[in-house]
């Protein structure tokens, strides 16, 4: 028997979903139903891959296994998805949708083996399954595996071209490979697909932005942000990019938005702090380094910045203390050290600087 054509492929799924709307939901009309089974034998009575047709439906009974199946997953319950989708398919219901979202269940439980046994049993159910591909990839790439992840995701965008997520995937093997270049050309196509994805401007302007291009890292979060609202990553990271370009009250505001989203921030009050001091608001650097430490405690950096605020402000018992607290977290921070030989000395040393080159210490993004 022949295979279906792509062309088919739609009708096909049509006739299913109608099928499906009763047998798997019972909300559908039987009648609709039973005349979209019969249409399947008569009119596509051949394989999908290996699996007949008239096998698939043998079993009505795996219909509710498959819907139920499919609602575990939208809930999370990775366990219970696996067991309607086993029981599924043993009730004749193996075609390769199902088989694939077996295979999803099973990489989000972290069994990458039996994802990929799953993905590739799909493939070979159903040779021109893009998604079994996507997934396969992701999988490989959860697995550690990004050389075969970008072959997969590669196959999915050889049969579907427009598939942006897939594009976005191979983009972040990439940049796990350290392949920038490459990863940012992946991200531009997916945006280029997909106008509002704005993790592909995210990631995309973090590559930007490591590569010093601090326009373009600016511009991407900003699209980020207008895609996402009320994320606080994508202003963590604008702010970041901001303050490297030397824009520090738009860095400040940034981190201030990204503090409202994310009350618990602590880079985002040290980042804050570093470019308050910078500005002589000492107080106000002080006050966001001890909420760091307060969010983040065991950060010696944190200590090592409020330290240079207290010092700044002339209080050498509490930045002695401090600088005293963080060697203790990291006794090879270098800057903390000097700190102290400093007071020791009697020397001032202002806020917002650092010892080794007189400029700000990086601001780096939250990834």
């Amino acid at each position: 028997m022949e295979k279906i054509k792509a062309s088919e492929r739609a009708t096909v799924d049509e006739h299913f979903k109608s099928w499906l709307a009763y047998y798997g939901k019972g909300n559908g009309d039987k009648a609709a139903a039973d005349r979209a089974k019969r249409l399947l034998k008569k009119d596509f009575g051949c394989k999908i891959g290996t699996i007949a047709l008239p096998k698939m439906f043998k079993r009505e009974s795996a219909g509710p296994h498959c819907d139920r199946g499919f609602a575990c997953i939208e809930s999370g319950d990775w366990d219970g998805a696996v067991e309607e989708y086993t029981e599924a398919i043993r009730l004749g219901g193996g075609y390769a949708e199902i088989v694939s979202n077996r295979g999803v269940a099973y990489s989000q439980k972290k069994d990458f083996g039996r994802a990929i046994r799953d993905f590739t049993r799909a493939i070979k159910l159903d040779v021109g399954y893009a998604e079994a591909y996507f997934n396969r990839g992701l999988t490989h790439a959860d697995s550690g595996d990004c050389d075969k992840a970008i072959e997969d995701y590669t196959q999915a965008i050889q049969l579907k071209k427009t598939y942006a997520e897939a594009y976005y995937g191979r983009g972040n093997a990439h940049q796990i490979k350290g392949d920038c270049d490459k990863a940012i050309a992946d991200y531009t196509q997916a945006i280029q697909l997909k106008g509002d994805y704005a993790a592909a401007h995210e990631s995309r302007g973090t590559l930007y932005g490591n590569k010093g291009d601090l326009d373009g890292a600016i511009d991407d979060f900003t699209q980020a942000i207008r895609l996402k609202g009320g994320d606080g990553t994508a202003y963590y990271n604008r702010g970041t990019f901001y303050g490297a370009r030397g824009d520090r009250d738009k860095a400040i505001d940034d981190y201030t938005q990204a503090i409202k989203r994310n009350g618990k921030d602590a880079d985002a009050y040290l980042n804050r702090g570093i470019l308050r001091a910078e500005k002589g608001d000492i107080d106000g650097a002080i006050a966001d380094c001890t909420q760091s430490i307060r969010f983040m405690d065991g950060c010696a950096d944190s200590y090592d910045e409020r330290a240079r605020a207290y010092r700044a402000k002339g209080d050498a018992e509490r930045a002695r203390a401090d600088w005293t607290e963080a060697l203790r977290l990291d006794p090879g921070l270098s800057t903390a050290k000097e700190g102290l030989a400093l007071l020791d000395n009697g020397e001032k040393l202002a806020a917002g600087t650092t010892m080794e080159d007189g400029g700000a210490p990086p601001l780096l993004p939250s990834l």
